[in-house]
């Protein structure tokens, strides 16, 4: 007792003492505060383990059709990247279409021309087109332009009324066939 004594007589340890009782009550809100927070802390833990286990729940009721799902995705992913393998490996072979383009010189240049006598016939072929669209419209507006057939029932120049021409209409368009030699022309 006689150190106990000792330690509580002297002016520094009974400051030091005094402080600690002074902010007791300080450390004990904290301490109060911190529970509180820990608890709260705990309690929305536990609502969130609560939501979550709400969003896996069907994720677990369904785990095998969707491993299942997985397991096939992957398998025909498996056989995709292979497919694409051979490929790959085929247009870049000693004999792939690719590396034949790319480093044959003739056949790029075959190819090339193809192209352009392609785009030639093209554009040589839309003049006749568009003539053959005119002629056959001619033809469906005035029949008798094609001769006797058509001299005999002629049109008005509707394509859908069939109207018998007059003797002096029919005149007229064979004057008009003798005129242009039998070729179509705008007059």
């Amino acid at each position: 007792m006689r150190t106990t004594n000792r330690i509580m007589s002297d002016p520094k340890n009974q400051k030091s003492i005094q402080l600690t009782l002074e902010s007791l009550p300080s450390l004990v809100d904290e301490t109060r505060q911190s529970i509180s927070a820990v608890r709260n802390a705990v309690q929305r833990a536990e609502e969130t383990l609560a939501h979550l286990s709400d969003v896996t729940e069907p994720l677990a009721r369904h785990s095998e059709s969707i491993a299942a799902k997985l397991d096939r995705g992957l398998g025909n992913l498996d056989v995709l990247l292979l497919e694409l393998s051979k490929f790959s490996r085929n247009l870049s072979s000693e004999n792939g279409s690719l590396k034949l383009l790319v480093s044959d010189p003739d056949l790029y240049n075959n190819l090339s021309r193809s192209a352009g006598m392609l785009e030639s016939l093209m554009r040589n072929l839309e003049p006749i087109l568009k003539d053959a669209r005119i002629a056959s419209d001619k033809i469906a507006r005035n029949p008798e332009l094609l001769g006797v057939g058509g001299a005999l029932r002629g049109s008005d120049g509707t394509k859908d009324v069939e109207l018998t021409p007059s003797a002096a209409e029919r005149g007229a368009n064979r004057e008009k066939i003798q005129r242009t030699g039998g070729l179509f022309r705008n007059e």
